[in-house]
């Protein structure tokens, strides 16, 4: 697996267990923090994607300006992320 840039930051999401876990060892340069979807996404076309269920996209909170901004155009993208102290308590 590779990255555009050796440090970047990589939010993998996954509605399952230990995904960060699994993508670390890929790029251990890189950020990874844990993350969730905690809701049903379906593909309705080649660029098109239904969410079947609400909820919002969930992250483990790191202090990293990156985040910050993945979280304001999360917001911009009308799909707000939210940050937590321990992402699997949420998994």
């Amino acid at each position: 697996m590779q990255t555009g840039q050796p440090d970047a930051l990589v939010i993998s999401f996954q509605n399952g267990i230990h995904n960060a876990d699994i993508v670390k060892p890929q790029i251990p340069d890189s950020t990874v923090p844990g993350a969730v979807v905690p809701f049903n996404v379906t593909r309705t076309g080649e660029t098109a994607f239904h969410c079947g269920t609400e909820g919002n996209l969930i992250v483990q909170n790191i202090d990293d300006v990156r985040l910050d901004h993945s979280q304001e155009h999360c917001k911009l993208a009308g799909q707000p992320l939210k940050r937590v102290a321990d992402v699997r308590a949420v998994q």
